[in-house]
């Protein structure tokens, strides 16, 4: 052989060599590529059981105080049904009506708004309430109020848990 074979024939030896070096690193890479990605995967589809699983335990917890909360009204509302039914036995008849004003003036608290200005002759002009009317509507308004009650303190079993 002579110098310039010699020469190609090296130049070919570490071609060759440069090759497979190459190949045996892609290889590697790529294969260390799937094993990170397959990790990867696992972990997320761990992550995705896990939020899954909170997901059915909240909604079961919902759901239970959700029946709860309806059950609880419902025997309320049996109960003031009742209270409401009982009025004219525990108010009497003859009491006499209350003006206007105290319509009025019992709706702005209820809402919690302002009262009429002085000159506004809406609370003077206002109909005159029962004291029955009257009894009713506060017993109505505390069934209400439980009832919103007993809705909030289930939500709060929701957020809380």
């Amino acid at each position: 052989m002579t110098i310039s074979s010699r020469f190609i024939f090296a130049c070919l030896v570490l071609v060759l060599l440069l090759v497979a070096e190459w190949a045996l690193y892609s290889k590697a890479r790529n294969a260390g590529r799937h094993d990170v990605q397959a990790l990867w995967d696992a972990q997320v589809k761990a992550a995705e059981l896990q939020v899954l699983q909170e997901q059915k335990r909240q909604q079961k917890a919902a759901t239970t105080i959700a029946m709860n909360v309806v059950t609880s009204a419902a025997k309320e509302r049996v109960i003031y049904r009742d209270i409401i039914k009982e009025i004219p036995h525990y108010v009497p008849t003859d009491l006499p009506v209350l003006p206007g004003s105290f319509r009025v003036l019992h709706d702005a608290a209820a809402r919690g708004s302002e009262l009429p200005e002085d000159g506004d002759s809406s609370g003077i002009n206002a109909a005159t309430v029962s004291v029955e009317t009257l009894a009713e509507t506060v017993v109505e308004n505390y069934r209400a109020c439980r009832e919103d009650r007993a809705r909030l303190e289930g939500l709060q079993g929701v957020v809380g848990r």
